[in-house]
This record gives structure tokens, sequence and C-alpha cells, in this order.
């Protein structure tokens, strides 16, 4: 089932549970159908929140172009893009190779582990 599918599966479960609001999390496959649940402009979601960012390509600029935040926030994607999605590459064509370093090695662990929580996560 394609994410838009779900998308509306979800929205109407919502609907039927009663909430007037809510926010909606995803990762891997979740990530897909929050953003689609963004895209399409719920009006009872309040918010996503996403572990696994998807890169949609940017729509058309507006005529009087992307605002100042607007620039900011497409800079970021493209910067995750190339450089920092390695290890989903890796992950989605070699797996094995990670599960070497992680599975013998204590440093391996720690590097994986201290990678995840410094870069995996905003601040803001």
């Amino acid at each position: 089932m394609a994410p838009s599918a779900h998308r509306e599966r979800l929205a109407a479960l919502m609907a039927r549970l009663g909430y007037s609001r809510y926010v909606a999390q995803g990762g891997d496959w979740g990530a897909g159908v929050t953003s689609w649940m963004a895209k399409q402009r719920e009006p009872r979601l309040a918010a996503i929140h996403l572990n696994l960012p998807i890169l949609f390509p940017p729509p058309p600029p507006p005529p009087a172009g992307y605002t100042a935040v607007e620039q900011a926030a497409l800079a970021q994607l493209v910067k995750y893009g190339s450089d920092g999605s390695g290890y989903a590459s890796i992950q989605g064509t070699r797996p094995q190779t990670l599960g070497y370093g992680l599975a013998d090695s204590r440093l391996g662990k720690r590097c994986g582990s201290t990678k995840s929580f410094r870069h995996g996560a905003t601040t803001r």
C-alpha cells in the first residue's frame, strides 16, 4: 500500500477516534506516511516528527523566491543528502560491512552509537 493510502486511512482513523487535533511521528516507512500527511495538509494534523527524513524535491519557488528561512532549510536538506546519509547508503547496499564493526569491536559499537547521538537529532 502506498504512503498516500496509509495517510488516508490514518486520517480517517483519527477522525473516528474523535481527535480534533493530533500529531504524527514516523520512522522508516512511517516517515513517508507522516510526510504525506503533512504534504497534503491534513486539517487536524497539528505537527509531525520524523526520525528518518525523506528528501522530496522542493516545490518550485514562489514568484518572489524562497525566503531566507526556506533557503536555509533547503541548504540543510542538500547537505544532509550529500554528507549525512552515508550510513543509510551503506546499510541499504552492504549491511554486513557495518555488522562486522558493530559485532566484533567495542570501539565500533561506541563510534556507531556516538555518531547516532551526535548527528541523529537536532537541537531545535
